[in-house]
């Protein structure tokens, strides 16, 4: 039960830090350190800019204090501690303590040039009077708004959440369990106060629900946040992602001039970034080839923003660039309503529409 008790440390019990938006390859978070006398974190980080990285690493713990845990041999006041990552240099932050304790880590950019570039990446190492005995690799935590995490053994699995919300705003989040064939069997909510943490087993969240084997889970919140899994299967621990999984949408639109085409669109958010694609199969009612239109967007504070360029039959062979507004949106929303504008590149005509996207997963 040794590793079962080790896990538990990793997974249990984190920021006020440190109000921005996550910038890709300038912040970070890992949404779980842990510390004490059987483990020990490393963080270790890669400047592969021509230019100093300079940032700051926060530790928090609970609900949003200040986590004065040892890095690198000195104890830390307010839970924070400068960075600076020569160029092409890679330091390695050691994260230690006496008592057992968890919580995460934020490391901040304190600028958005170009001329650094922060990679990273997390190791548990767990210890016996012996030394070392297991290590466990993490990625840095992607913010979510919505994630699907597979399973092969409901009761092997352990999440961490943190919620790193740039408005430090409180949030439920919803998790839904489901079988090996897809069927949905039980949702509960976690609240997440600003610059909070949480840690658990799956099974003791869903503690009156009977599952066994494989399955998925589905956490989906209204605001961003990060997460990790550990599985622990015959003794060992493994990382599991916790990364943006895909919402499918069946798709209509009409223009201003009765035009109109349908199809299906993927999206999804890494963040404030928002990709997807869109297949056109349908135009002025009649059946096209499927055209795939890469789409691209942002979404703060509710706010949805995104943009496609296409070019076919679905738009009178035109090039076209299509570009909308969606406020108060939510991945959770099982359908969606708005207008758009379409550029027309090749003749500089512009015309506007409503569309309708409905939730089909």
């Amino acid at each position: 039960m040794r590793f079962k008790t080790i896990l538990a440390i990793v997974l249990a019990v984190a920021g006020t830090a440190k109000a921005q938006s996550l910038m890709p390859h300038k912040d970070m978070v890992f949404a779980q350190v842990a510390v004490g006398d059987s483990i020990e974190t490393h963080i270790t980080l890669t400047n592969r800019g021509t230019a100093p990285y300079l940032g700051t690493l926060f530790l928090v713990k609970g609900h949003g204090e200040d986590w004065n845990a040892v890095v690198n041999k000195t104890q830390l006041t307010k839970g924070r501690i400068s960075l600076t990552v020569g160029p092409g240099s890679t330091i390695t932050l050691l994260i230690t303590g006496t008592s057992t304790e968890s919580g995460f880590a934020i490391v901040s950019g304190s600028d958005v040039t170009t001329a650094s570039s922060l990679d990273g990446n997390l190791t548990y190492y767990v210890k016996s009077a012996s030394g070392i005995v297991d290590s466990v690799g993490v990625q840095e935590s992607t913010e979510i708004y919505f994630s699907s995490i597979p399973f092969e053994d409901f009761s092997a699995l352990a999440l961490a959440l943190a919620n790193t919300d740039a408005e430090e705003r409180s949030t439920d989040v919803s998790i839904s369990l489901f079988t090996e064939n897809g069927t949905r069997v039980a949702t509960q909510k976690v609240t997440l106060g600003s610059f909070s943490h949480e840690a658990f087993f799956v099974k003791e969240l869903f503690a009156q629900t009977p599952v066994v084997g494989k399955g998925h889970l589905e956490v989906q919140t209204d605001i961003p946040i990060c997460g990790t899994a550990l599985n622990l299967v015959q003794g060992q621990m493994s990382s599991v992602p916790v990364s943006p999984s895909v919402r499918v949408y069946s798709v209509r639109a009409t223009s201003a001039d009765g035009k109109s085409f349908s199809g299906e669109a993927n999206l999804w958010a890494e963040g404030y970034y928002v990709k997807g694609y869109m297949v056109i199969s349908e135009a002025n009612g009649a059946k096209i080839a499927p055209e795939p239109c890469l789409i691209y967007g942002r979404l703060i504070r509710g706010i949805l923003r995104l943009s496609f360029y296409a070019r076919g039959k679905a738009f009178q062979d035109r090039e076209v660039s299509v570009y909308t507004v969606y406020r108060d949106f939510s991945f959770g929303s099982n359908s969606l309503s708005g207008t758009f504008t379409a550029t027309y590149l090749t003749d500089n005509a512009t015309s506007s529409g409503t569309f309708n996207l409905t939730k089909t997963n």
